[in-house]
């Protein structure tokens, strides 16, 4: 959703410990409340977090009510509740303290964004670029904003190819003129595959219409005992379709993280036809394979004369996560094309690996 109030700018506060922790490095919009005459060095704000279900209309009712009584904003809504949802600076929380004698709740109250020399509180708001300080689509900061919580539980860490392709899906803000491109089409396929754990609407339509003779074709036993090579290989031809469909999307996932073209539609958006990284996301992915890499000392990889489980711990398992960690880099440098060999052929070793590692 775009925004289209009249006064609004997007801020960021800092990550300070005179801000409630909750809205510590958050993305919010702030709304100049005119018509308030108070002698102060800066003008009446309200600071309104972004949230999933923060819609403008309803931002556009509160204002207007609390305009007409100024006791809404010290009390709230049932769907702005003070402190919580939005903020006064101290210019506009001092004005309605004096002018209806209320009693003082510091909760709702945070500094003013300017400094008596007109600068900007530098202490307590973030600086923004010209594209995030003039880009108005909510559901870009909001995601920005969930990304700031995001803290991977051990399941996510250990289901680390599941996680990487719901981070992307979940983080994205590729537009769905782009999701019309075929290209796009078959990389969501992709990505909702690994995001459900290696099964999708086709995999399941094929099991039900096959049966379970065909379910799990040349499968390996990931826990057997590796004295007898326990592959419980199925006698199915490996050419059936639901093997082939399978292989299928492992190609394509390893050609889709070597394509540049991925990573400019799925890691980037676009304001004002200038791609802007999606720094978050980008450091979601970093933080997961650092936190899989120092949970996982020892890698899982497969025998490949019998198929059985091999335990290593050489220092070498985890150049690929190194390497796809520069492709990241490209992305946040904007410097892609010039490394489009380097993406492909790291992006390619970085998807092998994974499959390796989640044994899919």
């Amino acid at each position: 959703m775009s925004l289209n109030l009249l006064q609004p700018t997007i801020i960021k506060f800092e990550n300070s410990y005179d801000l409630p922790e909750t809205i510590r490095n958050k993305y919010a919009i702030n709304y100049n409340l005119a018509g308030i005459e108070y002698e102060s060095t800066d003008i009446c704000r309200i600071y309104f977090v972004i949230k999933e279900d923060l819609k403008e209309n309803d931002i556009i009712k509160f204002i207007s009510k609390a305009l007409k009584d100024l006791n809404i904003l010290y009390n709230g809504t049932k769907k702005f509740v003070p402190g919580i949802d939005y903020f006064l600076n101290e210019t506009l929380y001092d004005y309605i303290i004096e002018k209806l004698s209320l009693i003082k709740n510091t909760d709702l109250v945070l500094p003013n964004y300017l400094l008596e020399n007109y600068e900007l509180n530098s202490e307590i708001f973030s600086e923004l670029c010209g594209c995030e300080r003039d880009y108005n689509n909510l559901d870009f900061y909001y995601k920005k904003n969930i990304a700031t919580d995001y803290k991977f539980t051990d399941l996510e860490i250990n289901q680390i190819c599941k996680t990487f392709a719901n981070l992307i899906l979940e983080q994205t803000n590729i537009t769905p003129e782009d999701l019309l491109d075929p290209k796009n089409q078959s990389y969501k396929t992709v990505l909702e595959y690994f995001a459900n754990g290696g099964t999708d609407c086709c995999t399941r339509l094929l099991q039900l219409i096959l049966g379970n003779n065909f379910v799990s074709l040349n499968t390996i036993s990931t826990l057997g005992s590796c004295g007898t090579c326990n592959s419980n290989k199925s006698d199915i031809d490996s050419g059936s379709c639901l093997d082939l469909y399978i292989q299928g999307i492992k190609e394509l996932f390893k050609s889709m993280l070597g394509d540049i073209e991925f990573y400019e539609d799925w890691f980037c958006t676009s304001i004002d036809d200038v791609l802007i990284p999606n720094s978050c996301l980008i450091q979601l992915i970093k933080d997961l394979l650092d936190e899989f890499v120092n949970s996982h000392p020892m890698t899982i990889s497969q025998n490949s004369h019998c198929g059985c489980p091999r335990v290593s711990n050489s220092d070498t398992d985890y150049i690929d996560f190194e390497n796809y960690k520069k492709v990241l880099d490209f992305i946040d440098a904007c410097i892609l094309s010039s490394n489009k060999n380097k993406t492909k052929l790291f992006g390619e070793e970085f998807a092998q690996k994974l499959l390796e590692i989640c044994q899919m």
